[in-house]
């Protein structure tokens, strides 16, 4: 959603008004990261009334957030990004998708959850589950998938044909904690 919002009623001249709108519109909206809009202080509830949807949802994360290994950002393995810190650096793997993800549907009273995948070899993968229409879907990365599921257990194996287990989860400090175990 790029539909910019209302300008104010102002006594300007409405060519003025016009190229002050079209100036914010070029440094906020359509920024290429959300660094670059950090100088606006958006909130999470701000985000979460203006995108509206996990459609919305999933592309303000497309177009605002860059997929970046932890390994890259912060030099080991693993660190799992508060939503405030993802929208500050601009930057994010999977699980930071997710909780960013999950803290914009819940705002919205969407339910929604943080969802990891394992599978073999090592195989890991975090994204956002949601509720909708009594199934569940996700927000992987920043792509809308309607897998229509009608059990996490049936999501995980939509997710990954050989998965080991699953666990709905949530962000513990810097870390991933599994709050429910789910196997085949």
């Amino acid at each position: 959603m790029d539909n910019p919002p209302k300008l104010l009623k102002s006594s300007r001249h409405p060519f003025f008004c016009l190229a002050a709108f079209l100036v914010f519109t070029q440094i906020v909206l359509f920024s290429g990261t959300c660094a670059r809009a950090a100088d606006v202080p958006w909130t999470l509830q701000e985000l979460s009334a203006y995108y509206r949807g996990p459609d919305q949802i999933a592309q303000f994360l497309r177009k605002k957030i860059v997929l970046v290994s932890d390994r890259q950002l912060f030099g080991c393995d693993d660190y799992w990004q508060s939503p405030a810190e993802t929208l500050r650096s601009g930057k994010g793997d999977c699980e930071d998708y997710a909780l960013l993800a999950e803290a914009l549907l819940r705002r919205q009273k969407i339910p929604a959850w943080v969802f990891s995948v394992y599978g073999p070899g090592g195989y890991a993968h975090t994204v956002c589950a949601f509720k909708q229409n009594g199934r569940y879907n996700v927000i992987n990365v920043d792509q809308l998938i309607s897998y229509q599921a009608e059990s996490f257990k049936e999501l995980a194996g939509k997710l990954h044909p050989r998965w080991e287990w699953a666990a709905v989860a949530r962000r513990a400090g810097h870390r991933g904690k599994a709050l429910r175990r789910i196997t085949p």
